[in-house]
């Protein structure tokens, strides 16, 4: 019984039961304004929401709410079935890339964007809050992303839309059970880092209800003489608040991913592993364009292919996971790289700004309470080698909480390698040979993260990280 819970408030039946044919309650009107859902959103084309909280974001031919995706389970042994059979669980974001909401939009999107970024205390001047983007609603998008751990560019995309939804619930506002439409959102990340703190295995704390979720609320339910039905309603929030976790230091989640990197440097090497490669952007959407008309898009797609190659020349088997004509959301690809069952996952942007601006940047998996130390680690290693044998400026590591590294089940990074804006680094990146240099680059990176050879900037040191050139981890 994981730390001393005691047992016993006896047997009592299931909560958050839904009616006969009715559905559990599992949304609210997120701090005083009305949820959007995905066939009520007043923009069209507008960026889509998770865990159908806001515009849902599902793939296209997957089943309909009405065909059961967000019943709630009716029985215990159905709950349990559902976890005990670890029914692989999509990400609630499937549908293709949409139109980002950018400055001078107009439109119900933008009041909607507008009336989340007031509920978090964020200043628009008056006169732009009739659904005008202008230059507060900017400067508030890029205040939200900042705190959010995402890009600051100031645009509403996939990951800023969906920080904006899942950031305005708290635990208790809505029902959780598992479902194959996963609820996401601050409420399951504040259950998940509670049920760590009283030692049940909830996995990593992403705001993501999944299979490994539920099975550690079943078990918390179990031991305190609760139903074990898997489903997070007031009496099971009681019990977990009563027992008052301690939730600073790190994580159950934390730990154990520190001690899956010995395992995979010590047990697993390169040859044979699956390598999930992720080219950013796609023809709808083709991200920065350099100075000489070079898209990021096209350049990240060209990046992938030489990585490929020098992956494939080491042994592995890489996967990119979309084509010159295709555009699938982030959380699409990370489900792709899931049902891949990659090693890694490495995805490939273009970092732009001014002319001037230069050098390589690796992100991994993290928030301000919580990270994923392999995805650090990964990012580590591969910016090291950017740096020692492309000579590039080093940007260091930070974290990021965009869908693909978050929705990935292995270690994931993003890697931005160049600023796409700068003349001399679009150069490199048309060149063939530079840019087969850089690949190599982010193979030696990643086949060091598998602990099979050393790095090109020296012996490694006992932490595992190289002496010279080590990158320091923001965030």
């Amino acid at each position: 019984m994981p730390h001393g819970l005691a047992g016993g408030r006896g047997d009592r039946s299931g909560e958050g039961r839904v009616p006969a044919g009715g559905q559990a309650e599992h949304r609210r009107e997120p701090r005083g304004h009305p949820a959007v859902r995905g066939d009520e959103h007043p923009h069209p084309h507008a960026v889509q929401g998770r865990g159908g909280e806001g515009p849902g974001r599902r793939r296209q031919g997957q089943g309909s709410p009405a065909e059961g995706d967000r019943s709630a389970p009716r029985s215990l042994s159905e709950s349990r079935d559902r976890v005990l059979e670890n029914e692989p669980v999509p990400s609630a974001s499937r549908l293709p890339y949409v139109r980002t909401i950018h400055r001078g939009d107009r439109g119900e999107a933008v009041r909607d964007i507008q009336h989340r970024l007031l509920d978090f205390g964020l200043r628009i001047e008056p006169e732009e809050l009739e659904g005008r983007f202008g230059p507060s609603t900017e400067e508030a998008v890029k205040a939200f992303q900042q705190r959010r751990g995402l890009p600051s560019d100031g645009m509403v995309g996939a990951d800023t839309w969906g920080e904006l939804v899942e950031a305005g619930y708290r635990l208790g506002d809505r029902v959780l059970y598992l479902r194959s439409l996963t609820f996401q959102g601050d409420d399951v990340r504040g259950l998940q880092k509670r049920l760590n703190a009283l030692g049940f295995d909830a996995g990593r704390e992403d705001g993501i209800f999944g299979p490994r979720t539920a099975a550690a609320v079943a078990e918390f339910q179990h031991n305190v003489g609760s139903a074990s039905d898997g489903i997070v309603g007031p009496d099971t929030i009681g019990s977990i608040e009563r027992l008052r976790p301690a939730v600073e230091g790190p994580s159950r989640a934390v730990v154990r991913e520190a001690e899956y990197i010995r395992h995979i440097e010590e047990k697993q090497t390169l040859v044979g592993s699956c390598v999930a490669i992720d080219p950013g952007h796609g023809p709808d959407d083709p991200g920065h364009v350099g100075p000489g008309g070079l898209s990021e898009s096209e350049a990240t797609m060209l990046i992938a292919e030489d990585l490929a190659a020098e992956l494939g020349a080491r042994g592995a088997h890489p996967s990119i996971l979309r084509t010159r004509d295709d555009a699938p959301s982030p959380s699409a690809r990370a489900l792709a790289a899931n049902e891949l069952g990659a090693a890694v996952c490495i995805s490939i942007h273009l970092n732009g700004g001014e002319p001037t601006a230069e050098g390589a940047t690796c992100f991994y998996y993290g928030t301000e309470a919580t990270y994923s130390p392999a995805g650090q680690r990964l990012a580590e290693v591969i910016q090291e080698e950017l740096v020692a044998l492309m000579g590039l400026m080093d940007g260091r590591t930070n974290r990021l909480t965009v869908a693909m590294l978050r929705e990935t089940r292995m270690p994931a990074v993003q890697v931005e390698p160049c600023f796409l804006t700068n003349p001399t680094e679009e150069a490199m990146l048309t060149d063939p040979v530079s840019r087969r240099l850089l690949a190599a680059a982010m193979a030696a990176g990643i086949e060091r993260f598998f602990g099979s050879v050393e790095s090109a900037t020296g012996p490694r040191s006992a932490s595992g990280s190289t002496d010279a050139g080590r990158s320091s981890a923001g965030g």
